[in-house]
């Protein structure tokens, strides 16, 4: 039989939050390329630190979103949230991960099935700020 290790985030990682807004912090940011090969995707990694209330039940759970090059306007609302804005005439950005690592904002966590069972999914962005 193998042997498997885990650490406390895989097993925060499997849990199922309450929908709702939550402040996260960004714990880390890398691009990959598709798999497809043919463009590159940014991975986020986010973790709760409370919900809109306070409660922090949820505190330490992890979430990975995938944003694609290829659908930048998916990018408006994540880039918004830390106070950039992208012209509607066209434009590029510099994302050096380490200009988004230790940032927060406020996500929408919904919970959508994936492979048959329920995953936490970020749904929409908004700054600390709008509080």
């Amino acid at each position: 039989m193998p042997t498997i290790s885990w650490s406390e985030e895989d097993i925060l990682r499997g849990t199922l939050v309450t929908p709702g807004w939550y402040l996260v912090e960004i714990t880390a940011m890398f691009d990959k390329s598709s798999k497809a090969g043919d463009s590159m995707n940014t991975i986020v990694d986010f973790k709760i630190h409370r919900n809109e209330s306070g409660d922090e039940k949820f505190s330490n759970v992890p979430i990975r979103i995938w944003l694609s090059e290829k659908a930048p306007g998916l990018w408006k609302s994540f880039l918004g949230a830390f106070g950039l804005t992208m012209n509607p005439k066209g434009g590029s950005l510099d994302l050096e991960p380490a200009r988004f690592k230790g940032k927060k904002c406020y996500v929408m966590v919904t919970n959508e099935p994936f492979e048959s069972r329920l995953t936490n999914k970020i749904q929409d962005y908004r700054p600390v700020s709008a509080e």
